[in-house]
């Protein structure tokens, strides 16, 4: 009896893979990221760039922008631009998704924090 699940098992894989949606197109969209010191607003878009800024009391403190991509739960960006000299053009870092759902993102970045990215809604 087992062998006959097990087969089962392994055709509907396949399918089950095909209809789950791949983690990079789960991020496509705008994220925002806020805590009591600082805020962060983040967007991904299909043709594997990003922009976003950094906000400290509503002032901007940091435009940037770049390529992103995935592999496994990792989440990889390469600046092309950025207002910060701390942060030159090709720059790379990468930062640990726990987990995405069509509502929030929330990921561990490369200092150590973790961070809960809310979706922002069109028309916000």
């Amino acid at each position: 009896m087992k062998p006959r699940y097990l087969l089962t098992f392994a055709f509907f894989l396949p399918l089950f893979a095909m209809a789950a949606p791949r983690l990079s197109e789960t991020l496509i969209g705008q994220w925002h990221y806020a805590n009591a010191k600082e805020s962060c607003t983040l967007t991904f878009h299909p043709d594997g760039t990003f922009a976003g800024t950094v906000s400290e009391k509503s002032k901007v403190i940091w435009r940037f922008a770049g390529r992103w991509s995935v592999s496994r739960n990792l989440l990889h960006y390469e600046y092309t631009s950025s207002s910060r000299k701390e942060t030159p053009r090709g720059t790379t870092d990468e930062d640990k998704v726990i987990e995405v759902t069509p509502q929030h993102l929330i990921i561990t970045a490369a200092d150590g924090k973790r961070r809960t990215y809310e979706r922002v809604k069109s028309g916000r």
